[in-house]
């Protein structure tokens, strides 16, 4: 990434940032869920002794729920001591608070019982919560796919570096690192066109289709993407307090005849 391009790599952090806030909001939205459905936390039953004038039992069922319970309808059946099932009943539980509790009176002697179904209305924002929640990962999920749509692509003409970048509403060109032409459009219905014109006289010409499919053409030839391209190389710093080197004349003996 270090040797990556601007462009490329803002297309990269976008792609992931997109991508990680969309799986956090899944995440989000699938706890808001578990933790606003209503469950069933405890629940206890109390017998009385059984009545043989009547032949009942009257028995009393609390249910504790992780919710504040409106309104709570269950189905409870009670069974006697040697497991048989002796009676199933339905019915609306008084409601405080987050526990529901009701009497029932029961056909023969009860030693336990089991909750089959339930049926509750609480207070809760679940719906709101999850609705925003939803909202929310919809409009991640469209703005990680127009990312993994964005394009940008390097070409080479001549020994010039071409950049062609397409991205979420604006779209350039590139020579040598200089931009030559841009469109910024918040809405693309038809094919961006980008234009320059080569100091040798070629034109060249970049489509943007709506997808932010980009083709190259140099005086109405396609030309091919260059693979890989390397980041150009900042230009050497030169020193201008260069100091001209010394005179061999100086450094060397005179041979003068000899007499």
């Amino acid at each position: 990434m270090k040797n990556m391009i601007k462009e490329k790599k803002t297309l990269l952090i976008l792609r992931v940032v997109f991508g990680v806030l969309l799986l956090a909001g899944i995440i989000i939205s699938i706890l808001a869920y578990r933790h606003f459905d209503a469950r069933i936390v405890d629940d206890t039953g109390y017998a009385d002794d059984y009545n043989p004038v009547t032949g009942t039992t009257d028995c009393t069922v609390e249910v504790e729920l992780n919710v504040v319970v409106v309104k709570a309808q269950f189905q409870v059946a009670f069974y006697d001591e040697t497991g048989e099932r002796i009676d199933v009943i339905t019915k609306n539980f008084e409601c405080d608070g987050k526990i529901a509790y009701a009497t029932f009176e029961v056909k023969g002697a009860v030693e336990t019982y089991e909750l089959l179904a339930y049926d509750i209305t609480y207070e809760s924002n679940t719906e709101y919560v999850l609705g925003i929640a939803i909202i929310v990962n919809v409009m991640l999920f469209a703005l990680l796919v127009q990312s993994l749509t964005m394009s940008c692509k390097i070409y080479n003409y001549n020994g010039s570096e071409i950049l062609v970048y397409a991205g979420f509403m604006h779209r350039y060109l590139k020579v040598n690192g200089v931009k030559v032409d841009e469109r910024s459009t918040a809405f693309t219905y038809g094919t961006v066109n980008l234009n320059f014109m080569t100091p040798d006289g070629a034109a060249v010409l970049a489509s943007i289709t709506r997808m932010n499919r980009i083709t190259l053409m140099v005086n109405n030839q396609i030309l091919p993407e260059v693979k890989n391209a390397p980041v150009p190389a900042p230009a050497p710093a030169t020193n201008n307090n260069t100091e001209a080197p010394a005179n061999d004349a100086d450094s060397t003996a005179n041979n003068g005849d000899n007499l």
